[in-house]
């Protein structure tokens, strides 16, 4: 088994729709406004490398609430 890397290396995937249905419902936010990111604070509490974030969403053809 290979030894445990010192520095370990991690990238962090975002579901954008999934992020602003989530704010929508729980912070009532009409339109997408998300500030600052969390994201080098939790992995450097880990004392991992955050090396990329990656941003997914899709656009529906139609928008049905």
């Amino acid at each position: 088994m290979p030894a445990e890397p010192l520095i370990k290396r991690a990238v962090a995937f975002i579901d954008g729709q999934n992020l602003y249905h989530s704010a929508r419902e729980s912070f009532g936010h009409t339109y997408p406004n998300f500030y600052g990111n969390p994201l080098p604070n939790i992995y450097r509490s880990k004392d991992w490398e955050l090396t990329r974030v990656r941003y997914c969403t899709g656009v529906p053809d139609s928008w049905n609430d």
